[in-house]
């Protein structure tokens, strides 16, 4: 389940708030003492996080359905960047010495199933309020260290009702944000939902590279910047400005590299692009996720910063 975008935090009694985790979505299977980890797409994160095995040791059930984040920390900051190294881990020897220096930590905040319970909208339709309850049943107790730095399986904070001091305690512990959600909401697998809403101080968005502007002085051999586009809800492309900044060199390398084998003579865009001068338009198919305060009248990113290129995306997950 996925939620909507809210354009401030507010209070609520009919919300709980928990903080935004910057890592992977996951969701996590644990039956008769395995685990298996898959991302939003079905990929299989299990032997690229070896130390998340455990996780089993630690959920009272012979079978549950998680729903969380992986969340890879560098000192006391999570590091998304660090998180998708580690699900594209290629060998098991790589897998096994990235647990030992930047090992992982599994944030549970929903369960979908339990000892073969469906517990979601198509099932028994339990609201959140009780999945919680259950959540907290299995692994509250069982998930270790009051750090949640220091246990592999944590469970995500929640907090009723108060969404404006959550969101300002949260932005100044160095997460993006929070996740408000309606405490008696259904969960809908796969949906985009209004009764999930998220809240950011500095949002945060993927984004489809739709071509390459001219690079100058050390960039000149790269490019100058990105030109970003979205689908909207006819599945669409449009235009949403360019983002030149954030980027450490083996990201220049890496997105020129890639962008070679996507180069197009026509335009992805529907409408001419105006503000920039293009080097090469691209077929939309790289994702990559960029930092940015709001939206300008005219639909533009304002003070766009990358962050990150997104290979566990798919082009449809950008959208409007």
């Amino acid at each position: 389940m996925w939620a909507e975008t809210a354009s401030e935090p507010f209070d609520s009694p009919d919300y709980v708030f928990e903080n935004l985790y910057d890592g992977l979505r996951c969701i996590a299977y644990v039956e008769n003492g395995q685990v298996e980890l898959l991302g939003r797409h079905g990929q299989v994160y299990t032997g690229r996080f070896p130390e998340l095995a455990a996780l089993a040791g630690h959920v009272k059930a012979r079978q549950a359905v998680l729903d969380g984040e992986l969340v890879v920390y560098q000192g006391r900051v999570m590091d998304a960047s660090a998180a998708l190294t580690r699900a594209h881990s290629l060998t098991e020897p790589a897998a096994r010495d990235k647990a030992k220096g930047t090992p992982a930590t599994y944030v549970a905040f929903d369960i979908l199933a339990v000892d073969d319970v469906d517990l979601t909208a198509s099932g028994s339709a339990v609201p959140l309020r009780e999945r919680r309850m259950r959540l907290e049943d299995l692994v509250g107790p069982s998930a270790g260290a009051r750090d949640e730095r220091e246990g592999r399986l944590r469970l995500a904070n929640q907090v009723v009702g108060q969404g404006i001091a959550s969101f300002e305690g949260a932005v100044e512990n160095g997460f993006e944000g929070v996740l408000a959600k309606q405490a008696d909401s259904l969960y809908y697998p796969g949906q985009r939902r209004a009764e999930w809403l998220k809240v950011k101080g500095i949002r945060e968005g993927c984004f489809l590279v739709c071509g390459l502007s001219h690079g100058e002085g050390r960039r000149a051999d790269s490019f100058g910047a990105l030109l970003l586009g979205r689908l909207d809800d006819r599945g669409r492309l449009q235009y949403y400005g360019c983002v030149g900044s954030g980027f450490t060199e083996r990201d220049l390398r890496e997105i020129k590299g890639n962008a070679e084998t996507l180069v197009t003579d026509q335009s992805p865009f529907r409408v001419p692009v105006q503000d920039t001068h293009v080097a090469m338009f691209l077929r939309p198919a790289l994702v990559v996720d960029v930092k940015y305060h709001e939206f300008t009248a005219e639909g533009r990113l304002r003070h766009p910063v990358f962050q990150r290129l997104r290979p566990d995306l798919k082009p449809e997950d950008c959208r409007a």
